[in-house]
């Protein structure tokens, strides 16, 4: 009891200049990537002067706030090394970058720290060969609502560019493929950076993304893509969105839009919302008549409400006003009818100017956009209607189109209104890619138009060509 007394008593004699240095380290946290400062990331302090030492470093830590800032105090003099960690670091596949620092009695040191720029990101996953000048890489996560890793997914990117043959130019489509691997990260080199590309993820059992998205001159860029299950269409996500003009002020009126969904919903003074969505990446869309429409990605979860901000800033280009006289031509009554099924069914409906239609090069590549389906090759393609599931525990037989055997249920195909005997073989030879007007697909037939729920099928792939 004497010896505790004793020690607070020299505590209390000590002078107050005395009392601990004060060392400190402080900084910024940036990511050259994103372009913007790095929140969340873990900065660790460890000294590198103690070699020899049977005792082990001490490791002093730290966490960066919303604008990417952090502070360690309470450190020793002495040499030191930091870094920090960060799932973007692990989207980019990047080692911490580590920086050395000394502090001495009563000193404090400023350490920036930075994930590297977007032309090294892509020098380090690609390596120096580019087809083209400017290629760009696109890396990051597919995983499903729960942060599960979804192996064997596909990430594809498209873009059309003209292509010099036998003195002559002409369109082709340039497309880029990545799959997911076991960690959940994909890496997409090569992918152009002229022109907006359209990126398209895809993965049995789960909603398909498409979105418009432009890549860095040279560079980098990180998407993250969060699946939903394809089976699930409502949940208790919520977005809270505002559509601005170019000149700062909210647009009066307009629609916003999630496709996949189906989901339509008015724009107010520049604000709108969306509740009971399920969790996962959604593209939501901006429309308002007299202007391009604009689409972006937006991550929802039922732990916070969302929030967007889209800017129409290009104005559509108006004609000046004309008088048509005549009877509905045979594409708009083509239309008109995709427009009342729509209306009393669940499935993908691709129409003239979708990326998915642009780009295909026969019928079949269109369900790679498309809920519930698995596009194998030009003549076969796996629907969950037709008890494809995945991941499979053995791998599924193919289902095939063709003419029925007994009552077995297979995906069946239609060309405009008739049905293919055929199936997806005989489609293939029989239709071009540039007469095709739109193509409806339905995963599962009890979900299909009522005039294509027949006894044998399990699916149904429509196209339509255009009428001249």
């Amino acid at each position: 009891m004497r010896f505790r007394f004793l020690l607070v008593g020299l505590v209390l004699a000590q002078p107050v200049q005395a009392q601990v240095p004060t060392r400190m380290v402080s900084g910024l946290v940036f990511d050259s990537v994103a372009r913007g400062p790095l929140s969340g990331a873990i900065v660790q302090v460890v000294a590198v002067d103690s070699a020899g030492s049977a005792r082990p470093p001490r490791v002093f830590s730290g966490t960066t706030d919303d604008r990417g800032r952090y502070r360690i105090a309470g450190l020793p003099a002495g040499k030191f090394a930091i870094g920090f960690q960060h799932d973007a670091l692990n989207a980019l596949g990047l080692e911490s970058p580590l920086r050395a620092f000394e502090l001495e009695r009563d000193s404090g040191a400023v350490v920036d720290l930075a994930i590297a720029s977007g032309p090294a990101v892509r020098m380090q996953l690609c390596g120096p060969t580019v087809r083209q000048e400017g290629e760009a890489v696109l890396t990051g996560y597919v995983v499903d609502k729960q942060g599960a890793t979804l192996q064997g997914a596909v990430v594809r990117a498209r873009w059309l560019e003209l292509a010099l043959e036998k003195n002559n130019y002409h369109t082709v489509t340039r497309t880029v493929t990545a799959v997911v691997g076991e960690d959940g990260r994909y890496v997409a080199c090569g992918v152009t950076s002229d022109d907006a590309v359209a990126i398209g993820v895809a993965k049995a059992g789960f909603r398909g993304i498409v979105n418009r998205i432009s890549m860095p001159v040279g560079g980098a860029i990180r998407q993250d893509f969060h699946l939903a299950d394809s089976g699930v269409v409502s949940g208790a996500a919520r977005v809270a969105g505002r559509v601005l003009l170019a000149d700062g002020s909210a647009l009066e009126n307009g629609r916003a839009v999630i496709e996949a969904l189906r989901l339509d919903v008015p724009v107010r003074n520049g604000d709108f919302s969306f509740a009971g969505l399920p969790s996962g990446s959604w593209v939501v869309e901006a429309r308002a008549i007299g202007y391009e429409p604009h689409a972006a990605l937006i991550d929802v979860s039922e732990s916070r409400v969302a929030s967007l901000t889209l800017m129409l800033s290009e104005r559509a280009q108006v004609l000046d006003a004309v008088t048509v006289l005549g009877k509905p031509g045979g594409d708009t009554k083509i239309l008109a009818g995709i427009a009342s099924r729509r209306a009393s069914s669940v499935g993908s409906v691709f129409l003239r100017g979708n990326e998915w239609l642009e780009s295909a090069l026969d019928p079949a590549d269109v369900v790679r956009g498309a809920m519930g389906f698995r596009y194998i090759s030009p003549e076969v393609v796996l629907a969950s209607g037709c008890g494809f599931a995945y991941p499979p525990s053995n791998e599924p037989q193919p289902v095939v189109a063709g003419p029925p055997r007994g009552r077995t249920r297979m995906l069946v195909v239609y060309l405009n209104g008739a049905r293919v005997v055929g199936g997806l073989p005989e489609l293939v030879t029989a239709v071009s890619m540039r007469e095709v007007l739109a193509v409806e697909t339905y995963q599962d037939i009890a979900n299909a138009p009522s005039e294509w729920r027949t006894f044998d099928a399990c699916a149904v792939i429509a196209v339509w060509t255009r009428r001249r």
